[in-house]
């Protein structure tokens, strides 16, 4: 079974990719370079039967681990009202956010792309900065 819309699109927002028409992304005022996302666009075309489960259960992975970091960032610096006793959950933080990178390069790894080295995301998740050379 083919991979539905919403799960190609699930694997380009979890890799870091547009999820917006060809040529309609703008990068310092030009179109956005597509050849990235042209060639997950062409994994995903071709993957093959028996690795589409791997690549759903990335997905879910993913998903799930983004729902805690959601849940997570409401209780950063929580103090108990009986004790008094602050707890400090910023390490939880960033062990989700390492397993959240390690399901994204599982991910990518299925497919053989890598992930988008502009994505912002995985940029502050991974504490890198993508530098571009003038041409």
């Amino acid at each position: 079974m083919a991979l539905s819309l919403q799960e190609r699109e699930r694997i380009r927002y979890h890799l870091g990719y547009l999820n917006t028409a060809p040529g309609q992304s703008i990068f310092l005022g030009l179109p956005a370079a597509s050849q990235p996302l042209f060639i997950l666009e062409s994994a995903m075309n071709s993957i093959l039967p028996e690795a589409e489960d791997t690549a759903r259960r990335a997905v879910r992975e993913l998903d799930c681990i983004e729902d805690q970091l959601s849940q997570q960032r409401g209780r950063l610096g929580i103090v108990t009202a009986e004790t008094g006793i602050r707890f400090d959950i910023a390490g939880a933080l960033h062990e989700l956010e390492d397993q959240y990178q390690l399901w994204a390069r599982t991910l990518a790894d299925v497919f053989g792309v890598p992930i988008n080295p502009f994505s912002l995301r995985h940029q502050r998740m991974t504490r890198s900065v993508f530098v571009s050379e003038p041409l």
